[in-house]
């Protein structure tokens, strides 16, 4: 009598292995791709996703700042804005600051002005800011600040989120997820 031979996956088995093999190479290779190709890739589907946004006279508000000061929208009329709202916990927001902090540093001169507003509480953001500094408004939002950024056009509810208004304080572009500073430098450039 020989010996019977059963295979080791079945057909629906190794159809299976196969998907996920397939997947998890695509997973792979789209996140080894350069920075400059996800954010024009996010560009592209933010833009697809938000257009009616843009163009927009950007919503008002008044927060409280990280020194319990309120500080209204209208105080930076007339200047560069770019709001982002991020959170203490978020890895790609925290990556973001120090080009943040560069791109104010260099631009301020020319009328820019960056804005952070936090969806997080006052606890967390003064500790962060004690390890990482940011030279510019840190605004804190705490969960209210869902519903702003959602006014500005995040619809889908991504960290970080940035808007680039111009001088009239129309949005004018429109960043969901981190941030090239090339990227950063491309969109205030169109507005100087």
């Amino acid at each position: 009598m020989k010996p019977q031979v059963l295979p080791l996956f079945d057909m629906k088995s190794l159809k299976i292995i196969f998907y996920l093999a397939t997947v998890s190479l695509a997973l792979l290779i789209g996140n080894s791709l350069p920075d400059e190709l996800h954010a024009a890739e996010r560009e592209l589907s933010t833009t697809a996703k938000q257009k009616k946004y843009l163009g927009i006279k950007r919503p008002g508000f008044t927060l409280s700042d990280i020194k319990g000061q309120q500080r209204s929208v209208g105080e930076w009329d007339g200047k560069v804005l770019i709001i982002n709202f991020w959170a203490s916990w978020c890895s790609p927001c925290r990556k973001e600051i120090p080009v943040f902090n560069r791109l104010q540093q260099e631009y301020g001169p020319d009328g820019v002005q960056f804005v952070g507003i936090a969806i997080d509480n006052h606890k967390a953001v003064t500790q962060f800011i004690q390890s990482t500094p940011m030279h510019y408004p840190v605004i804190i939002g705490n969960m209210g600040a869902v519903k702003l950024s959602m006014a500005y056009g995040n619809i889908t509810g991504t960290l970080p989120y940035t808007v680039f208004i111009d001088r009239q304080g129309r949005i004018m572009s429109i960043a969901g997820g981190g941030l090239t500073e090339t990227h950063a430098r491309q969109a205030i450039e169109k507005l100087l």
